[in-house]
């Protein structure tokens, strides 16, 4: 059947015998596809029919802004349009959206379940017990790690803002006029969706509570998970300008930088972190400046983070690493504030002049070390 479709398009012999050395034909190369895709036999076309079905059936839901996200998503980045915008908004809270779900089957005509991957309940890889079903005492329940629920935590956050976008783009397409109820309504949500997040990370989420958060043991505990740092990241960037939230979050890592910008290269996340931290210490006062900057002089003094600003200005690069972002937001901002380095002049600006004496001292002590060791 090949042979004769390639005579029929008018092939040379040597391409149609399969000479070696010729080009082949398209239509051939699709014929071939064609007869032997078939040839394993080890399942049936009815077999595939219903494979193909099933695979159908959980990708096609009738919800065009589900089905197609990252394609329209893509789509609307590359013309500069929101075009990808929801019919409307799910209801509820998404941490009760997902407690209040049972664990899903694949839906299999057939003896038994599959059941669908749950985060809030997984299940072991390997029972270690002795085989009689007894439970090893003192031992934790797999859903009570502190690090599966730093996940869960996780995942309800980006569920969280996967909600706060769609409220973006309805505001941005069409409810964009602050006159309208429904633009009401939806800056109402969205503030409130912000403000759960920053519960559930034990943020402050208003100007009562701006002092009393003292640890931030939780928001390290999720920014040390990679999907967790993009979380944190996402939040900074939705907080509104005043929002209290934002100064505690540049705070952690302006405190613990030496932790967040020292692992080897860095990667898109922390690039992207750094710029979003950088971009919220232009909301930050005069006091909160003062307590970032001394974070950022004892984070530098520690091993490396220094040594890897300085390496990577000798290198040539154009792009700023994350310290770099990071202190340039602090001179941006003393800078919208006016603060000078005048060790003659007011109690803050000699806090000030103290505060970037000490920084740049380590920054052209460790150039020092490293072009004499050159």
């Amino acid at each position: 059947a090949a042979k004769a479709a390639a005579k029929k398009k008018g092939m040379p012999a040597g391409e149609e015998s399969g000479a070696p050395g010729a080009e082949a034909h398209p239509m051939e190369c699709i014929l071939r596809v064609i007869e032997t895709k078939r040839k394993g036999g080890l399942m049936s076309q009815r077999e595939v029919d219903n494979i193909m079905r099933i695979q159908y059936n959980s990708a096609h839901s009738g919800h065009q802004y589900v089905e197609d996200y990252y394609y329209r998503e893509v789509y609307d980045r590359c013309v500069q349009q929101v075009q990808n915008v929801p019919e409307g908004l799910r209801g509820g809270d998404p941490h009760a959206r997902a407690t209040g779900q049972a664990t899903g089957h694949v839906d299999l005509q057939g003896l038994g379940s599959i059941p669908v991957s749950n985060v809030r309940r997984p299940k072991p890889l390997m029972d270690l017990s002795s085989g009689k079903g007894e439970v090893t005492e003192g031992a934790k329940p797999l859903e009570s790690e502190p690090w599966l629920a730093a996940k869960v935590l996780v995942e309800d956050g980006m569920c969280l803002m996967l909600d706060v976008d769609d409220i973006d783009k309805l505001l941005a397409s069409k409810y964009s006029e602050p006159h309208l109820d429904e633009h009401a309504v939806l800056q109402a949500r969205r503030t409130s969706l912000l403000d759960s997040l920053c519960a559930s990370l034990f943020l402050p989420v208003s100007e009562a509570q701006e002092g009393a958060t003292t640890e931030d043991r939780v928001v390290l505990v999720i920014m040390s998970l990679p999907k967790g740092r993009t979380l944190v990241t996402r939040l900074l960037a939705a907080l509104p300008p005043q929002h209290p939230a934002g100064p505690v979050i540049c705070g952690v890592v302006c405190t613990n930088m030496a932790v967040f910008f020292q692992k080897g290269a860095e990667t898109p996340r922390d690039a992207a972190l750094a710029r979003t931290v950088a971009h919220g210490l232009s909301g930050v006062n005069e006091e909160q400046l003062f307590a970032n900057t001394a974070s950022v002089v004892g984070a530098v003094k520690s091993k490396g983070v220094a040594e890897a600003c300085i390496q990577r200005a000798l290198t040539g690069r154009q792009a700023l690493d994350g310290p770099t972002r990071v202190i340039c937001g602090l001179l941006a901002r003393a800078s919208a504030l006016q603060l000078k380095a005048d060790p003659a002049g007011s109690d803050s600006a000699k806090k000030w002049a103290l505060l970037v004496e000490g920084l740049f001292d380590l920054l052209l002590g460790s150039l020092t070390e490293i072009k004499a060791a050159r």
